[in-house]
């Protein structure tokens, strides 16, 4: 982006292992309770995840199994998934 442009809104957003890991080093919580959605910890990673990427107001937030492909097999990876209502279009 150049200086002077802005981000378009976020709308969907997802952090995938290598993120939730980032952020669980980042909040100082080991990776079992980065991917525990019961943990405390867990609610202070989705706090710098919000303030990191200006999200205000959400309709879903959660952390699923996704399947996802490596190189050799598929393999099934937690995935934080947030939905934000502030940018929806009600004329789409």
């Amino acid at each position: 982006m150049h200086e002077g442009e802005t981000k378009p809104p976020l709308t969907h957003f997802l952090l995938i292992p290598h993120g939730i890991r980032m952020y669980s080093e980042k909040v100082g919580c080991s990776y079992i309770d980065a991917y525990d959605a019961t943990s405390l910890l867990f609610k202070k990673l989705l706090q710098w995840i919000f303030v990191d990427y200006g999200i205000r107001e959400f309709t879903f937030i959660g952390l699923t199994l996704n399947a996802m492909q490596t190189r050799s097999e598929e393999e099934l990876t937690p995935i934080i998934e947030i939905e934000s209502t502030v940018y929806e279009d009600p004329d789409m």
